[in-house]
């Protein structure tokens, strides 16, 4: 049986109207695509200029750095940042590791892409910020660390803390955990390490991921100036506020260091 035209040019409208709505579809995905990576670059400069932050980490790598520290590796090192601070903060010579290929092109061309490039007991000091949470076998990296660093080595980790503040913006970012200070003693057990400090970090900040967990959006989180203001304003209030509770109570991140017996 033939279809009747007006059923035909009926169809043939539907067709056309479906096919635009999936092109239009795709192109709103590839825009917020190009959005969100935009956003993220933002993030990652803005995180670089503003100098609270990175200059309090590397004010608590200073101090547990030693004189005779002169192998030391930034695990995890991103554009390099960090590195750049240390070096030109403690006169430190800084050896980055970092495995994604998008970084490299911000860093030397000795960079490595993991410990086992690197011979046993050859390593005085590794720091790390923000990366463990992004590897499903930490306990390999605690294991790579144990192997690299001389006996009376000493490894430096700042992690995000407290699992009940886990939210999507974890997950979008591709963490697997939070920690608290009883999966980091054990992730370094006292049989082969020594810990010189484990304490929370950034008050506020705990307060302030509860609250984005509860109302939050993650693509607000990528906004460049509440990212500025937090680090300008509130977490040098956030610092005072640890001082006095000593890092003992609650905390957004995890300070942890360590000396391989």
């Amino acid at each position: 049986m033939r279809m009747r035209p007006n059923v035909s040019r009926n169809t043939g409208r539907l067709l056309q109207v479906f096919s635009m709505h999936c092109e239009a579809r795709r192109t709103r995905q590839t825009r917020r695509k190009k959005q969100d990576e935009i956003s993220r670059r933002r993030l990652l400069v803005g995180a670089g200029k503003s100098g609270q932050l990175k200059h309090f980490f590397v004010a608590w790598i200073e101090r547990f750095l030693r004189a005779e520290d002169v192998r030391i590796v930034d695990f995890g090192a991103g554009t390099g940042l960090l590195a750049q601070l240390l070096e030109r903060h403690a006169g430190k010579r800084v050896r980055c590791l970092e495995p994604a290929e998008n970084m490299k092109a911000h860093l030397p061309d000795d960079t490595l892409d993991s410990l086992g490039e690197c011979s046993a007991d050859s390593l005085d000091f590794i720091y790390s910020s923000n990366v463990l949470e992004h590897i499903e076998d930490d306990k390999s990296i605690e294991r790579g660390m144990c192997r690299t660093l001389r006996p009376g080595g000493r490894v430096f980790l700042y992690l995000p803390a407290f699992q009940c503040l886990f939210s999507a913006l974890d997950r979008k970012v591709g963490h697997y955990r939070r920690y608290d200070k009883a999966m980091v003693r054990r992730l370094f057990p006292d049989d082969t390490w020594k810990i010189l400090s484990l304490h929370y970090a950034d008050s506020l900040g705990f307060a302030g991921s509860l609250w984005f967990k509860a109302f939050g959006k993650v693509r607000a989180a990528y906004s460049l100036p509440p990212l500025i203001f937090y680090d300008r304003v509130l977490f040098p209030l956030s610092r005072a506020i640890d001082w006095i509770t000593q890092g003992t109570v609650v905390g957004k991140n995890i300070l942890f260091c360590a000396e391989k017996l």
